[in-house]
């Protein structure tokens, strides 16, 4: 038997966001999502207080409404405020997810999402809809499919 390669978390970031551009419409609106190449946790300001995460670790996607409606994707886990609870689940620990009504054609900017973890658990969390949706579907679902865990 082989050995599993382990991917660096900047490996991890460079296939997320060759999923993304490869399912998100450049050009399309995205007024409060964004995806990342370059930017530490540090860089997105005073969100990545509200959790720990390694040095290592990357942010790829983030949807950031305000300070109490946010939701970031890093290369390790799905971090997020939703109705005041901040929400934390380890790529290795989501199971399935159910997106809701993402493409938008309800014509409401937002849409609830939830992620479910290992024990059952689901986490919401909320993403804009449309175009600008793929960036965290997209993120969370390559994670999950190249989790070394996986």
């Amino acid at each position: 038997m082989g050995r599993i390669m382990h991917k660096t978390d900047q490996s991890l970031r460079k296939i997320c966001v060759a999923a993304i551009n490869r399912h998100f419409i450049k050009g399309s609106p995205c007024q409060w999502t964004k995806f990342y190449d370059r930017e530490q946790l540090e860089d997105l300001g005073a969100f990545h207080l509200h959790f720990s995460y390694d040095p290592n670790e990357l942010p790829i996607a983030s949807v950031i409404v305000s300070a109490q409606n946010w939701v970031i994707v890093t290369t390790r886990q799905v971090v997020g405020k939703f109705e005041d609870n901040t929400q934390i689940v380890p790529i290795e620990r989501v199971r399935t997810w159910n997106w809701g009504a993402f493409k938008g054609i309800k014509a409401q900017p937002f849409e609830q999402i939830y992620v479910e973890a290992e024990e059952g658990i689901r986490y919401p969390f909320r993403i804009e809809t449309g175009p600008a949706a793929m960036i965290p579907i997209y993120t969370i679902l390559t994670l999950v499919r190249i989790s070394p865990s996986k």
